[in-house]
């Protein structure tokens, strides 16, 4: 069973196309908002109303109609697209995020993808044999339940920063490109503001100076960890924070393979 967040987030997507289309909830919009309680219901009537009035104002020709893509273009990382709008023989499409916080979501993945798609190395090469007998020990004790998937996630988080920060130092700008494919802040992403008590506070922006240096291969890049937020790696762009990589352990579907994962999430004023 989907958890509360993913069906509230589904439900923002589709009650937003429904918005966007001049329609009430839809069946399917229904079947989401029916497993939320009313103040999450509340939090998704507000926000798709500001995220179709958003995306009515950012789209260049009259919407005629609005379209939920749901997951058929998730495996493609560059490709995030949730609600797509159409119009005058024309698309377009947009990623849609509805929080209550400064840092977004913007990509999941594995540490062992990380290792293949920015480093460009299977883990197992780009880790040293010391680093790697450290993944595979607490990978085990996680199995075995002798450690949480935090404790899993902190064993590693260091041993990436310093990873990341070895390619910054080599090659700054190979890995500012590789890292901007998975942060993604060239995509439409409509990130809308709704507090728990629901208060919208308006849309949150990709053009803050740290992330737009950061686009445009400028100022000084920081790589680093923190003993209050062990499981993650941060990164900042002359002092002010851009972008975090999230680690934590997770067993997968009914093999129960243990990985740890990874999420990007992007940090915003």
């Amino acid at each position: 069973m989907p958890r509360s967040p993913e069906r509230l987030g589904k439900a923002h997507e589709t009650w937003t196309r429904d918005e966007l289309n001049g329609d009430d909830p839809q069946p399917d919009t229904e079947a989401q908002l029916a497993h939320l309680d009313a103040n999450e219901r509340e939090r998704v009537r507000i926000g798709a109303r500001e995220a179709a009035r958003f995306v009515r104002e950012h789209t260049p020709f009259a919407i005629e109609r609005a379209t939920e893509e749901g997951d058929a273009r998730k495996t493609d990382p560059t490709d995030d697209v949730d609600v797509v709008v159409h119009g005058e023989g024309q698309s377009k499409g947009y990623s849609l995020k509805l929080t209550s916080s400064t840092a977004i979501n913007v990509r999941n993945t594995l540490a062992s993808k990380v290792a293949e798609d920015v480093f460009g190395k299977p883990v197992d090469e780009l880790l040293t044999p010391e680093e790697f007998a450290t993944y595979e020990r607490v990978t085990r004790e996680f199995v075995a339940e002798e450690c949480g998937g935090s404790d899993m996630a902190a064993a590693m988080t260091p041993v990436f920063a310093e990873k990341f920060r070895a390619f910054r130092d080599a090659d700054e700008a190979t890995l500012r490109e590789r890292l901007l494919e998975h942060v993604r802040l060239d995509a439409n992403v409509v990130a809308c503001k709704v507090t728990a008590a629901g208060n919208f506070h308006g849309f949150a922006s990709m053009e803050r100076a740290p992330l737009r240096k950061f686009q445009e291969g400028t100022g000084e890049l920081s790589i680093y960890t923190t003993e209050s937020n062990d499981t993650s790696i941060f990164f900042d762009v002359d002092g002010e924070a851009a972008f975090r990589i999230d680690m934590y352990g997770q067993y997968s579907g009914s093999t129960r393979k243990p990985r740890i994962k990874t999420v990007y999430r992007v940090t915003f004023g």
